[in-house]
C-alpha cells in the first residue's frame, strides 16, 4: 500500500487506517508506521472499539469508536482535522 501512495503525484500523502484491535506484531507495525513517517507520509487511524491503537498512533492522530455508524464522521474529522492543521 505505502509504495502505491508514494508513487501519486500529489505532493502531500495522507494514510487513513481502520483497525479493530491490536496488530499481531507491534514492532511489524511500528517499523512501518516510522517508515511511513519517514517518507513524509501523514498517518492517521481509526479503531473500532480498541484503544491500544492510540499508542501506536499518537493521542492526536488516532480516534476511537464505539459503533460502525461513527466511522463516516471519524474519518471526516480526522481529515478536517489534518488539513487543517497544516494551513
Amino acid at each position: 500500500m505505502l509504495p502505491q501512495l508514494l508513487r501519486q503525484r500529489e505532493t502531500r500523502k495522507i494514510l487513513l487506517v481502520f483497525t479493530d484491535g491490536a496488530p499481531d506484531s507491534c514492532e511489524t507495525a511500528e517499523r512501518a508506521l516510522h517508515d511511513a513517517k519517514a517518507l513524509g507520509v501523514e498517518v492517521y487511524a481509526v479503531s473500532y472499539r480498541d484503544v491500544a491503537a492510540k499508542r501506536l498512533f499518537g493521542e492526536q492522530n488516532c480516534t476511537v469508536i464505539a459503533s460502525i455508524d461513527e466511522l463516516p464522521g471519524a474519518f471526516t474529522n480526522m481529515l478536517l482535522g489534518a488539513l487543517r492543521r497544516a494551513a
